[in-house]
């Protein structure tokens, strides 16, 4: 199938397993980071996964198909990327979602947004957490996140 979509040629980092028959767990970084900097949480997650960071947009929701969950850390949805933000759009998939209540690096109606949409209209199954700090992952976040990974992951 050919998108509609273009995109960046990917650049991807990886950490962990490296057999193919296990689980991915692909890290996309936000606003101010990269893929290699994004990668380092592999470190704090369960062993056992083959973890790859890349370098891309609205992969989850142009083709939602294509994972079995995703993680949104501290970050919004690429609304203005053109990819689809429809009602149902991430049914079946399984999405851990965390902000800062003082973030500051990214605007509020966007986190906001995304928060919405994600806990509303995306009909996702979904965990989430609010932080009262800033633009930053906390220590909490980083366990729940572990193990939300280990029951997507499963």
């Amino acid at each position: 199938m050919v998108s509609s979509h273009s995109f960046a040629a990917a650049s991807v980092a990886t950490a962990g397993a490296t057999d193919p028959q296990t689980p991915l767990v692909v890290l996309l970084h936000g606003r101010g980071s990269h893929e290699r900097e994004i990668l380092a949480l592999a470190d704090h997650l369960p062993t056992g996964p083959a973890y790859a960071a890349v370098r891309a947009g609205g992969l989850l929701l142009s083709d939602p198909e294509r994972f079995a969950g995703a993680a949104i850390l501290y970050g919004t949805l690429p609304f203005d990327a053109g990819v689809p933000v429809t009602p149902g759009g991430l049914a079946g998939r399984s999405v851990f979602v965390a902000q800062g209540e003082q973030d500051t690096v990214i605007p509020r109606e966007l986190l906001d947004r995304t928060w919405n949409y994600i806990l509303g209209d995306s009909g996702a199954s979904v965990r989430a957490r609010r932080d009262p700090g800033g633009h930053g992952i906390s220590g909490q976040t980083l366990a729940e996140l572990g193990f939300w990974l280990q029951e997507v992951a499963g």
